[in-house]
């Protein structure tokens, strides 16, 4: 991809195109609340045409180069903006956050899970929001992240196990990716 893209010039825009740098304050925002503010200032943008095409665009393309938690992490934004320009910001952003919670609940659920069946069980339970959403999975990266900043080596390999699992179970299904999790 275009250089500008990942790197665009803080206020000048030299060629790069308002959607790029709208989209990149979106997905660069340091928190939710910065998120929704750049949504609500820049919908004008965010919710054209061609800013949706771009997106679908820089999705196609971060999968096409294997860059999947990179894709994934654009996808929800999509989504968002998909939602906010059929039924408005206010109810996108509601069922947006409403979704990242009931994923971030639903890890919870999975994380501390005691027993390797009670994990199965809140697995097969919370299937959606686990496996066929990428929400789930953009969460757990975020917190792997977040241990191995805190030097919590011993946490972020358990996530990590967990993410395979979550990664394994989408593509080859529940009991197979089950069953090469058990035996990590």
């Amino acid at each position: 991809m275009l250089d500008p893209f990942w790197n665009p010039p803080p206020n000048e825009s030299n060629g790069v195109p308002e959607a790029t740098r709208a989209l990149w304050a979106l997905v660069n925002a340091v928190n939710w609340e910065e998120t929704r503010s750049v949504l609500t200032e820049r919908q004008a943008i965010l919710l054209t045409d061609p800013a949706l095409t771009l997106l679908r665009i820089i999705i196609e393309n971060l999968f096409a180069q294997n860059e999947i938690a990179e894709a994934e992490n654009w996808s929800q934004y999509l989504s968002l903006l998909e939602d906010a320009s059929a039924y408005g910001i206010d109810g996108a952003w509601s069922n947006f956050i409403s979704t990242q919670n009931k994923a971030i609940d639903a890890l919870e659920a999975l994380i501390n899970a005691d027993a390797n069946n009670e994990k199965l069980v809140v697995l097969e339970r919370e299937q959606a929001l686990l496996i066929g959403s990428t929400t789930a999975r953009v969460i757990l990266r975020g917190s792997i992240s977040k241990q191995r900043e805190q030097h919590d080596e011993e946490l972020a390999e358990y996530l990590e196990k967990l993410l395979l699992l979550l990664e394994d179970a989408q593509i080859s299904g529940i009991p197979p990716a089950w069953n090469r999790y058990k035996a990590l």
